[in-house]
């Protein structure tokens, strides 16, 4: 029994070492008044790296989850409300 608790211990610190090596970047006007936003409409930032088809599309799903969520709605008309880049880098140290 001690056993299982150190090894499940241990994957633990692995995991929350690990969670906290993550180092997320945003940037947004303070003083925008962001309820005034209805619509949004995806660009893409050219010379940015890209990630593989599967993983921007799980990227995009889960940005316009969060968005819909917040009464946002999507469109490809170039008269929306905010239009959203995203970059994805993957490195290692």
């Amino acid at each position: 029994m001690k056993k299982l608790f150190l090894a499940v211990f241990a994957l633990l610190a692995i995991g929350a070492n690990n969670a906290g090596a993550q180092d997320v970047r945003y940037n947004f006007a303070k003083e925008a008044n962001f309820s005034a936003f209805k619509t949004y409409k995806w660009v893409d930032i050219e010379g940015s790296d890209k990630v593989n088809e599967l993983a921007q599309q799980q990227i995009r799903s889960a940005l316009e989850a969060e968005l819909a969520t917040k009464g946002l709605t999507k469109t490809d008309s170039d008269d929306a409300d905010l239009y959203i880049g995203d970059q994805t880098a993957i490195g290692t140290e």
